[in-house]
């Protein structure tokens, strides 16, 4: 699991490498990989336990090829160290509400986002908690950048986001708040009825109306994700510029 602060990740630093160097670097990889492993020759001839020998390290090849070009692909998503800031709130200019709201509803299921309360009195759009996008998942868009993707691949993420519309002189203000949750894996039950009673922890009895949650959810916030956020952003304002 990578607890902790993500910089002092491998993957972090792989991405901190100069323009092209991680595509340079995930290549170089691939290449040797093809290379250090000898080509399946016919198995026409040969005992059986030199078959089997082939086709293990046939099939390790191919699985370490495919990862790879997984990394060269990763990579190509990283974080960007030049990425143009973007103002949060946006100033966005539109005719009216209806199409101020609808475009930025839209986007938000472009991200396939779940709305879990939508007021316009309050000018508020809240999402339920989305399960991070993985390498193997492209078609969403909650990883916003290749460091996000890997770290949601590698462990369980969820994010969530709040989306502000308000009124002013000329348009309307627009802000969006990502925030992103790890797993407490080690707080979780992960054994065939663990979701009812544990050995190790005593019966809880809640006699008193508590407000919010008397017990541990199993997940860790991780704070604002400004990936996601700036991302988002963009979107909003490609949309409103159409």
């Amino acid at each position: 699991m990578l607890y902790g602060d993500p910089s002092n990740s491998a993957l972090f630093l792989l991405w901190q490498m100069p323009a092209g160097g991680t595509h340079l670097a995930g290549f170089g990889l691939l290449c040797e990989i093809l290379k250090r492993f000898p080509k399946v020759q016919s198995l026409r001839k040969g005992s059986a336990r030199r078959k089997r020998k082939l086709i293990s390290m046939d099939a390790t090849r191919y699985f370490l090829a495919i990862w790879g070009l997984l990394l060269i692909a990763g990579c190509a998503g990283g974080p960007q160290t030049a990425a143009q800031p973007m103002g949060n709130p946006l100033f966005v200019r539109a005719q009216n509400e209806e199409q101020a709201w609808e475009t930025t509803v839209d986007v938000v299921h472009d991200y396939l986002f779940e709305i879990e309360r939508e007021s316009r009195i309050d000018g508020v759009i809240e999402t339920k908690f989305k399960t991070g996008a993985g390498i193997l998942e492209p078609w969403h868009r909650d990883s916003a950048d290749g460091y996000s993707r890997w770290e949601s691949t590698l462990q369980s993420i969820r994010r969530k986001a709040y989306i502000s519309v308000t009124p002013a002189q000329g348009g309307y203000f627009i802000s969006v708040e990502a925030f992103k949750e790890i797993e407490d894996v080690a707080g979780a039950a992960n054994f065939a009825g663990g979701a009812t009673f544990q050995d190790h922890t005593p019966l809880q009895r809640d006699l008193d109306l508590v407000v919010g949650q008397s017990s541990p959810s199993g997940w860790i916030p991780r704070g604002r994700d400004a990936p996601l956020e700036r991302a988002m952003l963009q979107s909003i304002q490609n949309a409103f510029q159409k």
